[in-house]
């Protein structure tokens, strides 16, 4: 279906509106709210998941597969041991955190649509992987269902059970293998020992610079357009 000028201009402004989402939302997180996490991830569902019944925002704007999306890397199949490409493990705080922007820039490869969002992001201990679409549907979805159940049990043992081989420690501040992973926020800074909430960033970190780095192909003029700003 052919959009009009108007229409194209509507759901631009609606794009609009929802970077402006993911740049509130990250900051709260780096405040301390993980639960942003959830709110980042329907965001993202919003923007990029297409269903039998419903579009996502940038498939209506006919710009989804036009884009090269900035991918942080993917599960090596050579590799035998646990994977994470979306989340560091900070040794020393016994806790994931987010890839940073400028490192995600540096290191990061140029894919399809597709590749981003199926390809395999995150390995446990057992071989099961994870999708970027697997960890935001995850966190973003609230309905039941036989397919949404088996992916929150799977989530849960990457998230809770410490599937990943890594856990923290009984004084929260060593590194051990096994056992039960629990978030984990000291008087000093937000971390998380749990890879989905910061994963969860990491994945809006590449939509953002995704969509900042290709604002021509965005806007129905071609325009150049300042998007929302990002604390970092």
């Amino acid at each position: 279906m052919t959009l009009s000028e108007q229409e194209k201009l509507e759901l631009f402004d609606q794009l609009e509106d929802q970077m402006s989402f993911l740049v509130a939302s990250t900051r709260l997180y780096k405040a301390g709210s993980i639960a942003e996490a959830k709110r980042l991830s329907t965001t993202i569902r919003v923007l990029v998941h297409d269903t039998a019944s419903s579009r996502s925002l940038l498939g209506q704007m006919d710009v989804k597969d036009k884009l090269l999306w900035i991918s942080s890397g993917s599960v090596d199949p050579a590799n035998l041991i646990a994977t994470f490409n979306l989340a560091f493990f900070n040794t020393e705080l016994g806790a994931f955190v987010p890839l940073a922007a400028d490192f995600i820039q540096k290191v990061g490869s140029l894919v399809d649509f597709e590749t981003w969002w199926a390809e395999p992001v995150m390995k446990d201990v057992t071989g099961d992987k994870f999708s970027r679409k697997e960890i935001v549907l995850a966190l973003a979805n609230k309905e039941g269902g036989a397919h949404v159940d088996k992916l929150q049990r799977r989530m849960r043992a990457l998230a809770r059970e410490g599937s990943l081989g890594l856990s923290m420690g009984p004084d929260a501040d060593t590194l051990s293998f096994g056992g039960s992973v629990e978030t984990f926020i000291p008087s000093d800074g937000l971390v998380v020992a749990s890879p989905l909430p910061p994963s969860a960033i990491t994945i809006t970190t590449e939509i953002y610079n995704t969509l900042t780095n290709q604002w021509s192909i965005l806007h129905p003029d071609g325009k150049d357009w300042e998007p929302p700003v990002r604390e970092e």
